[in-house]
Parts: structure tokens; C-alpha cells; sequence
């Protein structure tokens, strides 16, 4: 049975630790590695180890004789060999690169990587190695999907983004001494309460974070409408979602900036019909397509802002509404609300179909 070669690691772990955390380069990086965990006796035989850091067997026994025969500083100063032949095929690094950029049908993990390449192509890689060569070629990570409704419209899409003629149509519908200016805004709403929305948090290896959570009901909601173009911003708190709030609310909206046309993109919420309303002059509305909240831009706006309000627990409601009030206030700053709305899409069509 192969057993772990007999090395003596002169350094100590905290240092080759140490040393291993200011190294940028991966393949630096393994090597250190490898006299870390020898000198831990954390495995038995070399080809384990060699499995572990995906490397092979060859690979590492020249850098342990290295490493014997002239220390830490030849053992890292070690040519890669020249250009090598690629553990991974071509035809399956083709295959690899239309299924990683492939946003429909993605691969689940790179466990699920190394079985759709057995699957496909007869060939068993081992995790480390698709792991690092996806990384290294494609520069894969893990990522939450967005979720997409299964009745969307793609035609509909497509013909919404012929944004530029309905904004051509309202320039050219404009009485333009009744405006100074025109801007362009998405409106959205969005739920907060007392609920605790955990999120993620950065701490030490092995140590699980832990924050206060309550389990409450009670919840306000933020309308708000964002220009893309200038920063411009208005935000109305208050509870509840109909289409006679979402009114008043286009009402108070039209009174900011009274000489500026507001041309509002929003989405098809059943409040949002005001077919029995008047809605202001100053105020032109334009819906996205059913099920497309990708569209609207505003609603990075509300991960945005939740991304500080999780974590966060409020004895009332109150509390919410200050906290809400005060970022609101002090955080919502124009240059961070046209960096997060930004869409080519809709910044173009207005500099080219709209500004009058």
C-alpha cells in the first residue's frame, strides 16, 4: 500500500497558513497546501492527497523531492512544464462552455458538472479537477437564479422593447410650453414589517453566525419611483396596496416638480388599474408586459435597500418606519439610484427619443 511520503516540514503551520493567504496564485496556492496538510498527518497515503488537491500523483511527489532537496523557496520557484496536455478534451471543453453559458438550463453544482460530462461524453473527472478547470476557463460560481414566470411573453417582450416609438409618439404628443423638463422614472412597491429576513454574513471559518429573529405580521409598504436618468427619487410609506392609494400617490408624485413630465414605467399589479381615476397631466404611464419583472428596473432599488434591512429585528412597527424613513433619507443618494436603475434599453430610447 502507498504510503505518505517521510517529509520533514521545517516551517509551521501558522506561517505556511500565512503564506498561503497572501499567495494570489492557485497553483502556488496547492502547493503550500500540500505541506500544510502532510504536516497535519491528514492523510495517509499520497494518492489521497494528491485526489484532494486535484493534482496528480506525479505532480506531487516532484514537489515534495523539491522540496526535501532545496526547501519552501525552490519547492514554489518550480516551472509548470510548459504547455501540457489539458486533462479536459476539447470537444468536452466546447460542450462545457455552451451548457455554463446556457441561463436557461444551468448545471445544479459541479458535482452535477462531473456527471453531466460522464453522461455526455464517457469521460469520469475528478471534482477537483472540473472544478478548478470550470473556474480557471469560465470563471464559474455558484449563483441564486432568478426566477423567470413560465406564462411570460417573449413576444411581448420584444415588442415592449420598441421602447423608442412610444416615447417618440408622447414627445411629439407634448404641449412643450406646459414642461421645462422631462424625466423618465420606474415606479414599484414593496413589502416591510416585522418579519426577520435573514440574510447572508461574513465570519470566521467554522463559525456559524447567529441573529435575533421574530416571527410578526404586521407590515407598511414603500411606493416609490427612481429615475435612471438624473437620480431624481419620491417615495410614499403607507399600508396598503390598492389602485385608490396608487392613486393619491400619482397625485402627490405629480405636485414634485410640477413643470417636469413624469413618464412612469410600471408593472400590471391589479391596483394599478385606474381606469375610474383621472391621472395628473404631468404623468404618462407605460406597462411593462405581464410577468417580466426584469423589465422595471426599480426593483433592484428594493434589494438594495433590503440587503441592509435584513438581519434587523423591530419591536413595532413604528420602528420599521423610521428605520425605512431615515435610509430613505440618508442613504437613497441620486448617484447610487442611477448607478443600481441603469438600463440601456431605457437610457438610450430617452436621450434619443424623448429629451425635448
Amino acid at each position: 500500500m502507498p504510503k505518505q511520503a517521510e517529509i520533514n516540514i521545517k516551517e509551521d503551520i501558522k506561517y505556511l497558513r500565512n503564506l498561503r493567504k497572501k499567495e494570489n496564485n492557485h497553483r502556488l496556492k496547492t502547493r503550500i497546501q500540500s505541506l500544510i496538510l502532510t504536516k497535519e498527518e491528514k492523510f495517509k497515503r499520497r494518492i489521497d492527497l494528491a485526489n484532494h488537491l486535484g493534482v496528480g500523483i506525479a505532480s506531487l511527489d516532484r514537489w515534495t523531492r523539491v522540496y526535501k532537496e532545496s526547501g519552501l523557496e525552490a519547492m514554489l520557484s518550480i516551472s509548470n512544464g510548459g504547455a501540457r496536455r489539458s486533462s479536459v478534451p476539447k470537444d468536452v471543453h466546447d460542450g462545457l462552455a455552451k451548457k455554463v453559458y446556457d441561463s436557461d438550463n444551468p448545471l445544479l453544482g459541479y458535482w452535477d458538472a462531473v456527471v453531466w460530462v460522464k453522461e455526455n461524453y464517457g469521460i469520469e473527472l475528478k471534482y477537483n479537477t472540473l472544478r478548478t478547470y470550470l473556474i480557471r476557463h469560465f470563471k464559474t460560481k455558484l449563483k441564486e437564479p432568478r426566477k423567470s414566470h413560465y406564462k411570460k411573453d417573449e413576444q411581448a417582450i420584444q415588442a415592449f422593447k420598441k421602447l423608442p416609438n412610444l416615447l417618440t409618439n408622447i414627445r411629439i404628443s407634448l404641449i412643450k410650453d406646459k414642461y421645462d423638463s422631462v424625466n423618465l422614472y420606474f415606479q414599484d412597491e414593496s413589502r416591510f414589517g416585522l418579519m426577520t429576513h435573514t440574510g447572508r454574513c461574513l465570519t470566521a471559518k467554522g463559525v456559524k453566525p447567529i441573529v435575533r429573529y421574530q416571527h410578526a405580521f404586521k407590515n407598511t409598504y414603500l411606493y416609490g419611483s427612481f429615475s435612471p436618468i438624473d437620480g431624481d427619487a419620491f417615495v410614499y410609506e403607507i399600508e396598503g396596496t390598492t389602485s385608490e392609494i396608487f392613486y393619491k400617490y400619482l397625485v402627490e408624485f405629480s405636485k414634485h416638480k410640477p413643470k417636469e413630465l413624469k413618464v412612469i414605467i410600471i408593472d400590471n399589479a391589479g391596483f394599478h388599474s385606474l381606469q375610474q381615476y383621472d391621472i395628473p397631466e404631468n404623468i404618462k404611464l407605460i406597462r411593462i408586459p405581464p410577468y417580466s419583472p426584469e423589465l422595471n428596473p426599480s426593483e433592484k432599488i428594493w434589494h438594495y435597500i433590503k440587503q441592509k434591512f435584513k438581519n434587523k429585528v423591530f419591536e413595532k412597527l413604528s420602528n420599521v418606519k423610521k428605520w425605512l424613513h431615515d435610509f430613505v433619507q440618508n442613504e437613497l443618494k441620486p448617484e447610487t439610484i442611477m448607478s443600481i436603475t441603469h438600463n440601456e434599453l431605457y437610457n438610450d430610447a430617452f436621450v434619443n427619443h424623448l429629451v425635448i
